[in-house]
C-alpha cells in the first residue's frame, strides 16, 4: 500500500469516528425524547392523538348536536360559516350534524375548519371569548392581558387564523349561565376601558357567546376553533405569549390551562362590580370620576369646533379621554330589546358610539361642546376654542304669528345655545316654534323629515308662519 493510499484511509477513519459520535449524541436524546413521551404525568405534542382530541374537547365546549363549517362561495370567493346538515339522501331524525370527536379530528390535521356554537339548549357555556380583529388587536390584547394578570383571571390568548385578530379565551370548571359569563367579559372589559382609552365601544359586541340567552329558532354566533392545521402551518390560529409569539409546544400549554370555577368567577365578578360601580359599559365609578383632576389634563386643550368638536389629545390622560369617550356613547335600546324579546342580535351594536380618533384629536359630537367645557372649566383646565363652524347664509326671515307664552319661555331658552332639543308633546306647537327660531337666527335651515306627509305639512307652515 502506497503512503497516499495509507492517509486518506486514515483521514476517513477520522471522518467515521467523528461522525460516530454525533450518531451517539443523536440516539441519547432520542432516547430522552421517547422516555418523556411514555412518562404519564406529562402532556406535550408526542401525545397519542386520542388524548390531543379529549384535551381539546375538554376545553372547547358548546352544543354538541351541531356545529358549523367554512366554506368558499363557488361565485363570489368569500368565505363564511354554515351549520353542517346530514346529506339529503341519508334519511336521518335530525337535520344537523353532531359536533364530536371526528369533527375536532378533522380539524386539526387541516381537512376541515369547524366552528362551535357556544351557548348550550340551557343557555349556558363553558367559556368566554372576546374577539378582536381591527388594526390594533395586539394593543387591545395587551391591556386586556393586563388587566386579568392584575385581577388574577387565567387568560388564554389565541391568534386568528387570518393572523389580523386574536381570541383572548377563558375557561370556566363547570358550565355558568351565559348571562353571567356576559357580564363577567363585560366588566373585564369596562375595567380594562378605564385603564386605557384605546380598547373600542365595539368590543362589546365581539363577545362570545354574544346573547344572554339562544335565539327563538337560532344558534347564536359560532367562534371558529384554534389549532385548524392549515392555519397553524402559518403560525396562525395558536395560543402565543406576551410577545405574540408562538408557544412552542401548543399541548402543553392547553394542558396546563387554569379553568376558572364558579365561586372565583363570582369573585371576579364582585371585584371589578365595585371597581366600576355599576354592570354598565359607559359606566365609571365615583372614584374614578373624583379623580379625575386638573393634572389629567397636563397641557392647555386645544379644542376645534367644526360640523364636530375636535378635542387635541396632547398632554391628556388615558383615563380622561375615556371619560370624554363615553360623554359621546349610549346603549342602543334595539339591542336589548331584540335580546328581550330572543331575537338575534346579529348586527345590532350594543353600544352607539359617536366618537372617533383622527390623528391626533379625538372627535366628539358638536353637541357636547357645552358639556365638555363645563368639565374642564370645574377642573379649572386652561383651554382654547377655535371656531371654525361654518354659520350659514343669511336670510331676510320674518315672522308673521304671536307665541303663547309656554312657546315663547321654549323658545328663550332655546336661543340661549347653539345646539338643543326642543321636545314638546302633541299639539305644542314645535313647528311654529322652530319657526320662530328660524326668523330669529336669519340663517338657511335645513329641516330633515321622515315621511312626505310632514313636508306638506311644514311647507304650509313655513307660507302661514314666515314671510321670506
Amino acid at each position: 500500500m502506497s503512503p497516499i493510499d495509507y492517509e486518506k484511509l486514515f483521514a476517513l477513519y477520522n471522518d467515521l469516528l467523528i461522525e460516530n459520535e454525533k450518531l451517539k449524541e443523536e440516539l441519547s436524546r432520542y432516547k430522552t425524547n421517547k422516555s418523556s413521551v411514555k412518562d404519564p404525568t406529562e402532556f406535550n405534542m408526542y401525545a397519542s392523538p386520542e388524548k390531543k382530541i379529549a384535551l381539546f374537547m375538554s376545553l372547547f365546549k358548546g352544543r354538541e348536536d351541531v356545529y358549523a363549517k367554512r366554506f368558499i362561495h363557488s361565485q363570489t370567493g368569500k368565505t363564511g360559516y354554515a351549520p353542517v346538515k346530514y346529506p339529503f339522501w341519508k334519511n336521518q331524525e335530525i337535520d344537523y350534524m353532531p359536533y364530536n370527536s371526528e369533527v375536532v379530528n378533522e380539524h386539526l390535521r387541516g381537512k376541515v375548519v369547524a366552528g362551535i356554537f357556544p351557548i348550550t339548549l340551557d343557555n349556558n357555556c363553558y367559556f368566554l371569548a372576546i374577539d378582536l380583529d381591527k388594526g390594533n388587536w395586539k394593543e387591545e390584547a395587551s391591556i386586556i392581558r393586563e388587566v386579568a394578570n392584575q385581577q388574577g383571571i387565567p387568560i388564554s390568548i389565541e391568534r386568528s387564523q387570518s393572523g389580523e385578530g386574536a381570541h383572548i379565551w377563558f375557561f370556566f370548571e363547570e358550565e355558568v349561565s351565559a348571562s353571567l359569563a356576559r357580564r363577567f367579559g363585560t366588566l373585564l372589559l369596562t375595567t380594562a376601558m378605564n385603564k386605557n382609552h384605546l380598547i373600542k365601544f365595539d368590543s362589546y359586541d365581539r363577545l362570545f357567546p354574544n346573547q344572554d340567552t339562544l335565539p327563538k329558532g337560532g344558534f347564536g354566533n359560532l367562534i371558529a376553533l384554534p389549532l385548524q392545521k392549515v392555519a397553524r402551518n402559518n403560525q396562525n390560529s395558536v395560543f402565543i405569549d406576551e410577545n405574540f409569539m408562538m408557544i412552542d409546544d401548543q399541548w402543553e400549554y392547553l394542558s396546563q390551562i387554569e379553568k376558572i370555577s364558579t365561586p372565583r368567577l363570582m369573585e371576579y365578578i364582585d371585584a371589578m362590580s365595585k371597581a366600576v360601580n355599576s354592570d354598565s359599559p359607559l359606566a365609571i365609578s365615583s372614584t374614578e370620576q373624583s379623580r379625575l383632576v386638573k393634572d389629567d389634563f397636563q397641557d392647555t386643550v386645544q379644542l376645534i369646533r367644526l360640523k364636530q368638536l375636535m378635542i387635541n389629545k396632547r398632554g391628556i390622560s388615558q383615563k380622561a379621554l375615556t371619560e370624554l369617550k363615553r360623554m359621546a356613547a349610549f346603549q342602543n335600546p334595539e339591542f336589548y330589546q331584540a335580546q328581550a324579546m330572543r331575537k338575534s342580535t346579529w348586527n345590532i351594536p350594543r353600544i352607539i358610539s359617536c366618537n372617533e380618533e383622527v390623528g391626533e384629536y379625538l372627535v366628539l359630537p358638536r353637541g357636547l361642546s357645552e358639556k365638555v367645557i363645563a368639565l374642564f372649566q370645574d377642573l379649572d383646565v386652561v383651554f382654547t376654542i377655535e371656531e371654525k363652524l361654518f354659520r350659514g347664509h343669511e336670510i331676510a326671515a320674518h315672522f308673521k304669528g304671536t307665541l303663547r307664552e309656554d312657546q315663547t319661555e321654549a323658545l328663550e331658552n332655546m336661543l340661549k345655545h347653539d345646539t338643543g332639543i326642543l321636545c314638546g308633546t302633541t299639539a305644542f306647537g314645535k313647528t311654529v316654534v322652530a319657526l320662530k327660531l328660524i326668523s330669529e337666527r336669519k340663517v338657511n335651515t335645513l329641516i330633515l323629515v321622515n315621511k312626505t306627509t310632514l313636508v306638506d305639512q311644514w311647507k304650509i307652515k313655513i307660507n302661514e308662519f314666515l314671510e321670506l
